[in-house]
């Protein structure tokens, strides 16, 4: 093995070099022979028979003509280079494409080693990295894709395709999977990454006069009691009659999530709480039938991020659970004991089933959740949404709980598979799926509402004043808290107006360097790193802060001089208008309710 390729697994691939340290020098499944051109090739034992990597006759000329070919869009950032062979197609990747960086996996050991014996990575800066082990790789395949901002390609040489296309669609599928995941990740922090921290905000003075449900009310109610969640599928149709008799005989705790409320309103079932928690404005539309009737006997379980204008007017009683979400209520509410967060999750149905499992319910009725469509139809009746699937949407084949075939598309499917994972990670809660054609989940057992009641909701277990509570926050602690974010924020105003007066200094000065460089670096720092920053700015603008690192980190492999100078200093103003503006638009929310707070008490 060549030193330098040593030298280069020594720092980025430890274990690969010491595997390859202990492997025989000698073997006839992989060989390395003239071409009829002279120069080597390549072949390798597959199945019993010599399978060529590269061409026998000419490789160059060959491996030109696939490079020829291969195109990537103006948007990529990495390839991953499936497969090394004698190395021929890398040096023409990274001359046809200089603005790119490469990982190279090979999955033949073998092969890697008469690679890093003949092939010269320092020749190439831009190869990051060099991978044999398959887990290694699709452990790295998450990383690569956060680091590369979602635009990661695959090359592979057609002798790879040929001989590795199990494997290589196995690469394919997985990066397709987590760039699928990253881009919806993204896209839901961009859509709310504000909303979050505004309603958060907003919401405070709700969340510190209103009872924390894992805090403030006494679990005696709950502890080994049944719990039914009833959600908005079109099987809830079925099940109005079996709910009112579990509602009238107090046989069990029913909460309703999301817009399953307008349904039960529909047929006067008035459960014992509904629970909302999406940051978005039209959130408020789904209670807005309760309002217009004035029902003062439903309370309502907020998530502290719910979207502000939910909790408007609201007639009954409110209770709350702080979301993970949440920085700021999560930094001025927390205390020796801290109050367990309820995790964000894609539908309020995932944090109810949070909040009772931690609650102490022993057992978990799941009423209407369908995750899936029936006769072509989203939710029940009474729901007040668009209730059809069209036709050009995206549906995947699942199995029901029949053990029949149903369709759902990508939204309902991530729902189910969170569920399951939530299930799982609870082994203490026994759960029941009683959705009639609903989609099948992993850890529940299926028991149709009417064998529920008969068989298992046999007693009344429901306290009617399980809600009342003795509000339990340190006001004390939150006005000390409180205080100090007003200092930080002023601190954090003043260092952005710094900041931003340096730039422009940098900008104009002829005689850039590293050192002055470190300044404004020493700077930025000063400003993420302050209190009001971490807890409200940088939430409110997570997605742009993943942009900025990734584009600082892309900078790395960049030799230093004037233009990666320049370039730090564009990326640190970009970053540094962005914050300005998050500020300003932060301050008007965080100062009414700062003067609501401390000025109430």
């Amino acid at each position: 093995m060549l030193i330098e390729n040593r030298d280069f697994l020594r720092l980025k691939n430890r274990p690969l070099l010491e595997q390859l340290n202990t492997m025989e020098d000698e073997t006839d499944t992989t060989i390395v022979e003239d071409s009829k051109q002279g120069v080597p090739t390549l072949k390798v034992e597959v199945e019993g028979k010599y399978k060529y990597i590269h061409s026998k006759y000419n490789p160059e000329q060959e491996v030109s003509r696939v490079i020829e070919q291969f195109e990537v869009e103006g948007d990529a950032e990495h390839i991953i280079v499936f497969g090394a062979g004698l190395g021929y197609h890398i040096p023409l990747l990274a001359n046809k494409f200089p603005q790119l960086t490469f990982t190279i996996y090979e999955p033949n050991m073998e092969i890697a080693k008469q690679f890093l014996t003949n092939f010269s990575l320092k020749k190439y800066g831009a190869v990051q990295q060099f991978i044999h082990d398959k887990a290694q790789l699709f452990n790295e395949l998450p990383n690569l894709a956060t680091k590369y901002s979602n635009v990661v390609r695959i090359f592979s040489l057609p002798s790879y395709r040929q001989i590795y296309q199990l494997e290589l669609d196995e690469v394919y599928e997985t990066l397709k999977k987590i760039l699928k995941g990253k881009v919806a990740s993204i896209s839901v922090n961009a859509n709310f990454q504000q909303r979050w921290i505004i309603n958060a905000v907003t919401n405070f003075t709700k969340v510190i006069s209103t009872p924390n449900v894992l805090r403030d009310l006494d679990e005696k109610n709950f502890v080994g009691k049944p719990a039914i969640i009833v959600s908005a599928g079109p099987s809830l149709n079925e099940e109005f009659e079996n709910l009112k008799y579990i509602k009238k005989n107090k046989l069990a705790y029913i909460f309703s999530v999301g817009s399953a409320i307008n349904a039960l309103i529909e047929h006067e079932i008035y459960p014992d709480a509904t629970c909302s928690y999406d940051p978005k404005e039209r959130n408020q539309r789904v209670l807005q039938k309760l309002k217009d009737k004035k029902l003062t006997n439903i309370p309502l379980i907020f998530g502290s991020t719910v979207g502000h204008e939910t909790l408007y007017d609201y007639p009954g009683e409110l209770l709350h659970m702080v979301t993970s979400q949440d920085t700021f209520s999560n930094y001025l509410l927390t205390e020796k004991n801290a109050t367990p967060l309820i995790q964000d999750a894609s539908s309020i149905a995932l944090l109810t089933f949070q909040l009772l499992a931690k609650m102490g319910f022993s057992s978990i009725y799941l009423v209407g959740q369908n995750l899936s469509f029936q006769n072509n139809q989203r939710f029940a009746e009474g729901v007040p949404y668009n209730n059809q699937v069209t036709e050009n949407q995206k549906l995947h084949e699942i199995e029901s709980v029949e053990g029949d075939l149903l369709y759902t598309d990508d939204g309902y499917l991530t729902m189910k598979n969170q569920l399951e994972v939530l299930i799982k990670s609870t082994p203490q809660v026994t759960v029941y799926n009683t959705t009639k054609n609903g989609a099948k989940i992993a850890g529940t057992k299926f028991l149709p509402l009417a064998v529920v009641i008969q068989d298992h909701l046999t007693e009344k277990v429901v306290n009617n004043d399980w809600n009342k509570a003795v509000k339990s926050y340190n006001h004390e602690l939150i006005d000390q808290r409180l205080s100090s974010l007003v200092k930080y924020k002023e601190e954090v105003i003043t260092k952005i107006e710094e900041v931003e007066s340096l730039i422009q200094t940098l900008n104009k000065d002829e005689q850039k360097n590293n050192n002055k460089l470190r300044r404004l670096d020493k700077n930025i720092k000063k400003i993420t790193g302050n209190l009001y920053f971490t807890t409200i700015i940088s939430p409110m603008m997570r997605v742009q802060i993943d942009n900025i690192s990734n584009e600082l980190k892309r900078l790395d492999y960049q030799e230093n001089g004037i233009e990666k100078i320049d370039r730090i200093i564009m990326i640190y103003s970009k970053l540094i208008a962005t914050m300005k503006v998050t500020e300003a638009t932060a301050a008007a929310y965080f100062n009414q309710t700062t003067n609501e707070v401390l000025t109430h008490d």
